[in-house]
């Protein structure tokens, strides 16, 4: 062989090898850049299901309140009625346990998406919610010591004020209760996904 021809080899052998070395390299590069992106679409799937859930316990909670603040103000309207003595009372006791009914299932249907969604949520934001609920189970309580009207009017008047300024104080728990939930849910819709 010439030595020519020989140089002509050497250098295919080395333009070769080098081409198998970058060949290899821009493999495994590929295979971790797909890692990467594989991983950056989980991270972004998983952020958008954590907001979904934040919403939905958030919407919930907000219908449970509202349906709590009805119940109360409908009770301070029967308390109302009683003490003016006025015939509106009937009405408004078909209000409150109609008012009544719809909380007990938005109560249930609230601790359902909750566990739904539990799993999506930071424990912070879980510490706060079951803390809401908590204060909600209070008024629950509250609520069911309330008797209806008996043939007494004296007593109505006191047993139902009493229980309404209990309810009031119940209601107020919630409400700031329910001011630090979305204040957690916030912050929880606010962190950074992929951390």
């Amino acid at each position: 062989m010439t030595s020519i021809k020989i140089e002509i080899l050497k250098i295919l052998l080395d333009k070769g090898l080098l081409a198998l070395i970058l060949l290899v390299a821009g493999f495994y590069l590929n295979k971790i850049m797909e890692r990467y992106r594989s991983q950056n679409t989980f991270s972004q799937k998983l952020a958008e299901a954590k907001i979904q859930a934040y919403l939905e316990v958030s919407k919930s909670l907000s219908e449970l309140f509202f349906q709590i603040k009805s119940l109360a103000d409908i009770l301070e309207t029967v308390h109302l009625s009683l003490v003016q003595n006025t015939a509106n009372l009937d009405a408004s006791l078909d209000d409150l346990d109609d008012v009544a009914k719809k909380f007990s299932i938005k109560y249930y249907e609230t601790s359902a998406i909750i566990g739904k969604n539990l799993v999506f949520i930071s424990p912070d934001v879980a510490i706060s919610i079951n803390e809401n609920i908590a204060k909600v189970g209070k008024f629950i309580g509250a609520f069911k010591k309330i008797t209806p009207p008996s043939k007494n009017h004296k007593a109505n008047v006191d047993a139902i004020g009493e229980k309404v300024s209990v309810l009031r104080g119940a209601t107020d728990e919630v409400l700031f209760s329910f001011s630090q939930v979305q204040a957690a849910i916030t912050r929880g819709i606010h962190q950074n996904p992929f951390h």
